[in-house]
């Protein structure tokens, strides 16, 4: 099949917005390991179409239990656009970073720092955005610089953030979440993905020929699982699904985190997957980019929305995903067992 020369033009609006939204911070002159904090504002404003509030006002009791990770391999194979956590969902719009309760409908704007890759972990968020790869606390509203390093794909377990830092060649690098012991994994550039699955980071790399590698948290024992063209990918429960145009027939397929028991599941060319209910969601894009479904386990596809869908986030029983063809651009929420979205009462990614 080639390059996906088409998903670049279809999803023109999509890129789009991403380019206004990534916010590129200027080459490390030297190896960044001190936390600097900065309580400012960020220069760029944006409309205040929200009160900014500490989130002490927000956080009730029944909030539910705070994550152990930062996001869902699914989630972040997308972007982490949004991060989730109880019963909140956390989002940027322009440069502000707010919440939004899943629940009431209720809004509101946090601190004027919103930054890409959104993690949630407890009361801290961490993103990358004009400031490089920083934390805010969300009880404070304090703003901390991790590194200077623009970040993309950021995976936050076990007190490391792992990411792709696109100031040096798309190379996996590592740093504490206090700052410390910042370090780069590997020396391959070009990273396009990064997934952190139970101990190991899964990526894969563009240009070259978008081969797939997994290693140690540590940057040890780097073991290719597939040489060639694995486009996307993302993690769940044990099995890992890739589209896959270099196996034939070409499709998406599952196979275990070593490798293993490969399963064609579709031979529909695929992008942007998650998984909510028993169901691997998917962009079809033999069919115009429209909200297909399969199976986990493999079986009939099925068209879930005649409508082109960008970024597909999973958390509970809802999808949430960017309807580009909406002129407001709005985030739309939708229950995996359903084809009727909804919009969610939240400021558009552009304004």
């Amino acid at each position: 099949m080639g390059i996906n020369k088409g998903r670049l033009l279809t999803m023109v609006l999509i890129v789009m917005c991403v380019l206004v939204l990534t916010s590129c911070s200027s080459k490390n002159e030297a190896e960044v390991t001190e936390v600097t904090s900065s309580t400012a504002a960020i220069s760029e404003s944006s409309p205040e179409e929200t009160e900014s509030v500490s989130i002490t006002e927000t956080e009730e009791s029944d909030d539910g239990p705070a994550n152990t990770i930062g996001g869902t391999p699914g989630n972040i194979a997308n972007n982490s656009f949004w991060g989730f956590q109880g019963n909140k969902l956390y989002y940027r719009a322009n440069y502000d970073l707010g919440i939004l309760n899943l629940e009431t409908g209720e809004l509101k704007k946090i601190v004027n720092a919103g930054g890409n890759y959104i993690q949630v972990l407890g009361n801290e968020v961490y993103n990358s955005g004009l400031m490089g790869l920083g934390q805010i606390d969300l009880q404070t509203g304090e703003i901390k610089t991790i590194a200077s390093d623009s970040a993309s794909y950021i995976n936050a377990v076990d007190g490391w953030l792992y990411y792709i830092n696109t100031t040096d060649g798309n190379r996996v690098y590592r740093v504490k979440m206090n700052g410390e012991n910042r370090e780069k994994l590997s020396d391959l550039a070009d990273v396009e993905h990064l997934l952190y699955y139970d101990g190991q980071l899964y990526f894969n790399r563009y240009w070259n020929a978008w081969d797939f590698y997994k290693m140690n948290t540590d940057g040890t024992n780097l073991v290719m699982l597939q040489e060639q063209w694995i486009e996307f990918f993302l993690i769940h429960d044990g099995w890992i699904y890739v589209v896959d145009l270099n196996t034939e027939p070409n499709g998406i397929y599952r196979y275990d985190v070593n490798g293993g028991n490969r399963t064609l599941l579709t031979e529909a060319y695929g992008d942007f997957m998650n998984i909510c209910g028993d169901y691997l969601f998917f962009q079809n894009i033999d069919d115009g980019y429209k909200l297909y479904k399969v199976p986990l386990s493999g079986g009939a596809i099925e068209k879930v929305l005649d409508m082109n869908i960008g970024y597909i986030h999973s958390y509970g029983d809802y999808l949430y995903f960017f309807n580009p063809e909406d002129p407001d651009y709005r985030v739309h929420r939708m229950h995996y067992d359903s084809n009727i979205p909804e919009p969610l009462n939240m400021p558009a990614a552009i304004e």
